[in-house]
């Protein structure tokens, strides 16, 4: 839940809608989860580069969507509304 930053909207039912807040520690490196749902599978992972950046991935089942948040170098966060996918940033 908090590592990888998965959870479920509470007034929308069967993880129809998430929220996906990944929180990184260079300490951990990398870590990744995979949750079935009633909607289906969701994922979220990142992993440290060499070059300091972070590499998230998302991946959001058919019929579904993500409010996701992710944490950038600079202290702030990328917002973005994402639906079914697999997606992959580098931040």
């Amino acid at each position: 839940k908090n590592v990888c930053g998965l959870n479920p909207v509470p007034d929308v039912p069967g993880y129809k809608k998430a929220v996906i807040r990944p929180q990184p520690d260079v300490r951990l490196g990398a870590a990744k989860a995979r949750v079935n749902t009633a909607a289906g599978y969701y994922e979220t992972g990142w992993r440290y580069e060499d070059n300091g950046e972070v590499t998230y991935t998302v991946v959001i089942p058919f019929d579904a969507e993500a409010e996701v948040y992710l944490p950038k170098k600079d202290g702030t966060t990328e917002e973005m509304t994402l639906t079914a996918g697999t997606y992959t940033f580098t931040l």
